[in-house]
This record gives structure tokens, sequence and C-alpha cells, in this order.
């Protein structure tokens, strides 16, 4: 009985050895034997990268200093740790980390991380060759209903802000950036864009060094953006009407530190892990004499419109114009709305997707020259997912 009892003792004794051990060296050898992540879900930053032995001695300081990150940053468990802290803050203390749906950038930079964009960020969620041919059929089918009526149709994704400014997401942004959605479609369509799809991004990345282009503590593009990709716009337009002139003279004035945002609250990511300094850098657009003045559409009774102060739908007139155009846009034509206007007897703006009973609609009282459709690349490819 005494050696059956002290041999269970043994026993006993060995699993709490084999089991205090496998949870000490467990960290490391997740560590060392599982792939390791560039990005960091919980935390919302991009992780140290293993660092370059040095060449000189004068380096090994730095080295281990960049190895010690790397190895802090790629300890097992790490995020399932980070998370259970940040989980019983909450829990016990009504104490939250920082808002799951912002990413705390480089030099004050704020970036969206919701819909997926972190992962398009890297190139984790790339559409196969069936949904981008169905994404150019769909949209081709606009385009030729609209050239049956002699309606021209003019399609325009504005681009996710880490798209043009991956550099201040993290460390090495522009290196760890993946194959996005939108850069898929643009080597589908090989050397050029067909024209009824404006390449907003190359015109923003060729100016992006010479401004900033977008809110650094909101998602949208600022007014400078918007008119770069306005300018853009009407290179397709001015083809197309050749006798219209579009107005493309608009001046700015140097910029200055005010209250930032698309709204002009400060921004929606400031407001989301609310980061009390509302200020940002503003561009300042010259005054200049304004024709377009904005009215209700009530009266063309048009289906599925909700009408609500954050998702306006109206009219604009200036009647010196002769071309009439609808537009079905985001919040990203807040900032292009008051350079669009100047150039149309009446452009009617609708808050929505695409809606061809909406057209049909509006026809029963004028024939409209031009249809614009306006997404934001992060929702550009949604009614491929959608019932």
């Amino acid at each position: 009985m005494f050696f059956t009892i002290r041999r269970i003792d043994t026993f006993f004794t060995l699993l709490t050895l084999v089991f205090f051990c496998s949870l000490i060296y467990s960290p490391a050898l997740v560590m060392f034997f599982t792939k390791k992540e560039q990005w960091s879900a919980v935390e919302k930053r991009s992780l140290a990268m293993m660092p370059i032995f040095p060449s000189t001695v004068s380096g090994i300081s730095d080295y281990f200093s960049e190895l010690n990150e790397y190895l802090q940053d790629h300890f097992g468990f790490r995020d399932v740790f980070i998370h259970r802290y940040q989980r019983e803050l909450a829990k016990r203390f009504d104490k939250g980390g920082s808002n799951s749906k912002v990413i705390r950038g480089l030099d004050g930079w704020l970036f969206f991380d919701h819909f997926g964009l972190i992962d398009d960020f890297f190139g984790h969620t790339p559409l196969d060759d069936q949904e981008l041919d169905l994404w150019i059929e769909q949209v081709e089918e606009r385009k030729q209903w609209l050239k049956q009526h002699q309606i021209h149709y003019l399609h325009v994704l504005a681009p996710n802000k880490q798209s043009i400014y991956p550099q201040y997401v993290m460390k090495n942004g522009k290196r760890l950036q993946g194959v996005t959605r939108f850069q898929q479609l643009r080597k589908r369509f090989s050397t050029r864009f067909p024209e009824y799809l404006v390449d907003i991004h190359s015109a923003l990345e060729k100016k992006a060094d010479e401004g900033q282009l977008y809110f650094k503590k909101d998602s949208h593009w600022n007014r400078k953006g918007a008119y770069i990709a306005y300018l853009e716009m009407i290179k397709t337009l001015a083809r197309w009407f050749p006798d219209e002139h579009f107005k493309n003279n608009f001046q700015f004035d140097a910029d200055i530190v005010g209250i930032g945002g698309n709204l002009g609250n400060g921004g929606d990511l400031r407001r989301m892990i609310l980061l009390e300094d509302r200020t940002d850098l503003v561009p300042v657009l010259r005054a200049y004499e304004k024709c377009a003045q904005n009215e209700s559409i009530t009266k063309y009774k048009l289906s599925d419109i909700v009408f609500s102060r954050l998702t306006p739908s109206f009219r604009s007139l200036c009647r010196q114009k002769k071309l009439r155009a609808v537009v079905f846009r985001d919040s990203f034509f807040n900032q292009m709305e008051p350079f669009f206007s100047e150039n149309f007897r009446e452009v009617i703006y609708l808050w929505k997707r695409y809606d061809q009973q909406n057209i049909e609609e509006i026809m029963k009282f004028w024939k409209p020259d031009l249809v614009v459709e306006m997404t934001v690349e992060r929702h550009a490819f949604d009614f491929l997912f959608s019932d």
C-alpha cells in the first residue's frame, strides 16, 4: 500500500513537472515553429522584422536592440494574452483598449480598419478570376444600357487612404503592402483602364508627395485630393463633350492648421478613439464666382431614397450650362461636389449605389447626358457578395 501511494505521488509530481514545463516552454516553441505574422490584429500595428546581422562592430548594439523588439513582438501566444488582458479591463474595470476599427499609424496618421481593409492591404483576400470577370461584366452591362439611350457612363473608384499613403500605416508599409483587390482589377485591364473607368489612384499617387491629400484623422480625402480626382474625371468628360467647357482653374491658397475632417468636425477616425485634438492640415480653396445652387429633388418621386442630414440626396442647378447628369455617390463626393456642380445645368446627387430604376424615373422628366457612379475602394466589390 505504501509503495502504491508513493508511486502515485511520483506520477503526479512528474505530471506536474511536465505540465509546468509545457507552460513555460510552449510560447518559445510556438514562436520558433510557427509562421511569423507581419501584423497584430489585436494591437493594430505592424510587428518587428528579424534584423539583419551587422557587418560592422558598430552595428552590433543596434542589432541586439532590434532583435529584442523582434522577440517581444513574436512571443508565443502574445495576441491571446493581450486580447485576454483587454477583455478583463473592459469586464472588470469598464476600460476598453483602442477602437478595433482604427489603426494608429505613423506621424499622427489614423487609418480605418473595417470591412476587411487591413486584410486587403496585405493582399490576404484576393478576388478569383470569376469574381473579377463578374465585376467587369456587371459594370459593362450598366454602360451598355446607358449607351443604348445615348447616355455616357463614368465609373469612379475613390482610393482607400492606405492605398495612397501606405508608408504611414506602419513601419515598412510600402514593402509589406500586398496586391489589393483594386490592383488585381488594374492588372486585369493590362496597360490601361477602359475609358469609362477613371484611374484616380495613379493621379493621387503621383501627387501624394507634393502635399497632404487626405485628412490625418479622417478616412476621407481632403478638398485638394478631391480636386486632383476631379481633374482626372473632366479629362474624360472633355473628350466626350468637346463643345463644353469644364472648369479646371480652381485655385488654392496655402494649407492651414484648422478643424479637419470630411464634415468639418475633426474627423471620423478621431471620434472613434475619442481623440480630443480636432486640428489637421486643411486646404484653403480660393473664393470663386459660384453658379450652382442646391435644391430638393422631391418632385421627382424617386424610389428607395433615404433622406437624412448625413446622407443627403439633392439636385444642383447652374442654368448657364447645358449638360445634365445623375451622380450615384457616397461620402467621398462631399469634397468634390463644389467643383463638379459648376459644370452642369442640373445634377441629381443620389446617396446610394447605382440604381437603373432611378435613372428611368428621372428620364420621365429629362434625359441625362451623363451618369456617374462613385464608390470608395473598400466598397467597390461589395455587390459581388451581396444577396
